[in-house]
């Protein structure tokens, strides 16, 4: 998930516009919260640039991110809509 955000970020001080679905177990609030890995401050810092992050509602809830608005749960419908959205898409 750090590779990821971190990706991201580049992506979007590139000027691109980028929207990050969370999807799957691995990513969760002990992930969010490990320090070491400064993922945490990854999103916060791809949120303020403008990017875009959406979790799968069926998989996981972030509390933090889910009740701000800036990750809102999504649905496999709102995957499809970013794929048929996207130029280029990434996997991590």
């Amino acid at each position: 998930m750090r590779s990821a955000m971190k990706f991201a970020n580049i992506a979007v001080d590139a000027g691109n516009e980028v929207k990050v679905f969370f999807l799957g177990e691995y990513f969760d609030t002990k992930i969010v919260n490990a320090e070491e890995v400064n993922l945490k401050e990854r999103m916060e810092s791809f949120l303020e640039k403008g990017g875009q992050l959406y979790t799968c509602g069926t998989c996981i809830v972030i509390e933090k991110y889910v009740d701000t608005g800036a990750c809102p749960l999504s649905t496999m419908e709102d995957l499809y809509e970013i794929v048929e959205w996207a130029d280029k898409i990434t996997h991590f």
